[in-house]
């Protein structure tokens, strides 16, 4: 895969870069109580996000001493599973920023599948 700007981090093998897609209402339930008050999450227990856009990843990877294709590209929106994330960040100014945009790489067994929109 070609570096451009927007994607300042070209990874290899089974490591992908992935762009977080924030969960509209994460803090929301869906429970409403007999007397009509919607029960909330806290901040701390909110959802977690687990769909992302793939920014940058290999081609091909090992696999059981097998050389495998890639099945996902730049651009594909997967799913992914909660934990085993590397959270990165690719401009200084947005470490502090609970607003910023999220990157993380994961690796290939960590990603749960592609969404087809």
């Amino acid at each position: 895969m070609k570096l451009n700007e927007t994607v300042p981090i070209e990874t290899f093998l089974d490591v992908l870069l992935i762009e977080e897609i924030p969960v509209a209402n994460a803090t929301d339930t869906g429970i409403v109580t007999a007397s009509g008050q919607q029960i909330i999450r806290t901040a701390k227990a909110q959802r977690k996000p687990m769909t992302g856009k793939v920014l940058s990843c290999g081609d091909k990877f090992p696999m059981n001493g097998l050389w495998v294709e890639m099945p996902y590209k730049p651009g594909d929106v997967v799913r992914t599973n909660e934990f085993g994330r590397d959270y990165i960040v690719l401009n200084p100014d947005d470490e502090f920023r609970p607003d910023a945009t999220k990157y993380y790489l994961i690796r290939y067994e960590d990603v749960i599948g592609r969404i087809n929109a």
